[in-house]
């Protein structure tokens, strides 16, 4: 979903003379697929939750900027928590956010810096936020993607008529994510023809 929207956001191309658009999975499992050097900066954009409560739907954290402003765009500049697992209730991402200070959760981030450091690219993470601080988050949806977030329609389907009452949160989230996913696509947009930025 993130890189469709961000290929969009892009003109619809995944590789120009300037920028390079690849999907390195949850918890950055096809990252090895993909060389690093040769880049001026390196940017990881995704979706994330929020841990921070004055976070709203679709607000973009953003490490290794600073604070910016663009038109229409919510930016707060701040730290991101890589965790190694869906943080999936609102007990974990406020404890989480009283023990780190990081404004958001991830998957993959941390993954990510190591593998840049070695290079001498800027490294850039921006997280659109699709879940609220406040928001549980059904830890039966993690299994519903594969690595690169393609839907398991039939693993969909049988939780569904499972457990349907997890059905209303999960069209709340397809609608949060939709709204967080535009945004994404509007910030790296903006950072890309922005290359000073940094």
């Amino acid at each position: 979903m993130e890189g469709k929207a961000i290929t969009r956001a892009l003109g619809g191309k995944t590789e120009s003379e300037d920028v390079c658009v690849r999907v390195i999975g949850l918890g950055g499992v096809r990252l090895n697929r993909y060389p690093l050097e040769g880049f001026e900066r390196i940017m990881l954009a995704g979706l994330g939750g929020a841990l921070d409560p004055a976070l709203a739907i679709g607000d973009i954290v953003c490490e290794g900027m600073g604070e910016r402003s663009w038109p229409g765009l919510t930016v707060r500049a701040g730290k991101i928590y890589t965790a190694d697992h869906l943080v999936d209730t609102f007990q974990e991402k406020a404890r989480l956010f009283q023990e780190t200070g990081c404004l958001a959760v991830e998957m993959e981030g941390a993954i990510v810096r190591r593998a840049v450091e070695s290079t001498g690219a800027t490294f850039v993470h921006i997280r659109a936020i699709s879940d609220l601080a406040e928001q549980n988050v059904p830890k039966r949806m993690a299994g519903w993607i594969d690595e690169v977030g393609q839907p398991l329609v039939m693993r969909v389907v049988g939780d569904l008529i499972r457990h349907p009452t997890i059905a209303s949160s999960m069209f709340r989230l397809g609608m949060q994510s939709a709204t967080a996913v535009k945004r994404l696509g509007e910030i790296v947009r903006q950072v890309v023809q922005s290359p000073k930025s940094s």
